[in-house]
């Protein structure tokens, strides 16, 4: 129960994930409010679908009120194969899809063909094609604990992949989360100069930091154009150089790897394995740029602010 207001609150980050009718019981209207950050394996965005579900399932009218997003005009990464579908894979669209969270509703409400009573409140004075609300960011209210700051949320799609290959780490617990990409045996700056020139909408330098209560030698990412900013492409050239530098086995049978957790996350087995077997990112981006044609098409008719 909530201490103050006397009403009762039901988790769905636990046994439940999608609403129950117990849950339900009494409910006239749903409202969501989520602090989401557009990147799909990140969950509130399934709970978002999950919920929209029950709503549609038990006839309940929604309301989502939306936020701003921290990537709003980059659609990046590979799409979904159905039989990768997950909680952290929950729809088909591309891995950084571009949509605020009520865009997203609107979105799935079609695509998922949702008989579904959905209204949006809408940002006043928001443009997603530039930096939200002019020069000048929303104070940050962080979603969940490692995503502290604008910066991180940006970061986060080039340096979530560390999840499954934890013998890289990202500062998850530091300073700087998600914002770095290191280990103690990592030579930066051989692996910047197998990297070449620098991504669009970025910085990358040689960064020391502690993590873990390990010195690590990280490369740091600096987002100067969160417009032009491709954080997954940069993933993916990242840990090409770096497969080069230190070859193969310092990535993919490391111990504790977790092939199969990054597939999960990708939505794809094939991020992984052109990675293994030594494709060039530039092929893995045509290849994403392709598959995204249908959805950019399609995204059209739910997004609310110019892009």
């Amino acid at each position: 129960m909530h201490p103050d207001l006397g009403i009762p609150i039901h988790s769905l980050h636990g046994a439940h994930r999608t609403p129950t009718a117990d849950m339900l019981a009494g409910i006239d209207v749903l409202l969501i409010d989520l602090r989401d950050i557009g990147v799909r394996c990140y969950t509130y965005v399934a709970t978002l679908r999950y919920v929209l579900d029950a709503a549609a399932a038990h006839g309940f009218g929604v309301i989502v009120c939306d936020r701003p997003i921290p990537l709003p005009a980059v659609v990046d990464g590979p799409g979904l194969e159905p039989e990768f579908a997950s909680f952290v894979a929950p729809f088909p669209a591309p891995f950084l899809y571009g949509m605020t969270p009520a865009e997203t509703a609107r979105w799935l409400a079609k695509t998922l063909k949702l008989n579904l009573d959905l209204h949006v409140s809408t940002m006043r004075g928001w443009r997603a094609g530039q930096w939200p609300f002019g020069d000048t960011a929303p104070p940050w209210c962080p979603p969940s604990p490692g995503i502290r700051a604008w910066e991180s949320a940006r970061a986060y799609p080039a340096t979530v992949w560390t999840e499954a290959l934890p013998s890289l780490d990202c500062d998850r617990g530091g300073i700087l989360p998600f914002q770095v990409l290191g280990a103690p045996w990592l030579d930066a700056r051989a692996i910047l100069s197998r990297v070449g020139r620098a991504p669009p909408g970025a910085r990358l330098h040689p960064h020391r930091y502690l993590s873990g209560g390990r010195q690590q030698n990280g490369i740091r990412i600096a987002i100067t154009d969160p417009a032009a900013f491709r954080p997954v492409a940069l993933a993916a050239r990242l840990l090409s150089a770096i497969a080069d530098v230190h070859g193969p086995s310092a990535l993919w049978t490391a111990p504790p790897a977790r092939l199969r957790w990054f597939d999960a996350l990708a939505g794809t087995a094939h991020f992984c394995t052109a990675l293994q077997r030594g494709a060039s990112p530039a092929s893995l981006v045509r290849q994403w740029r392709r598959e995204m044609a249908q959805f950019l098409d399609e995204r059209d008719a739910a997004l609310l602010y110019a892009r």
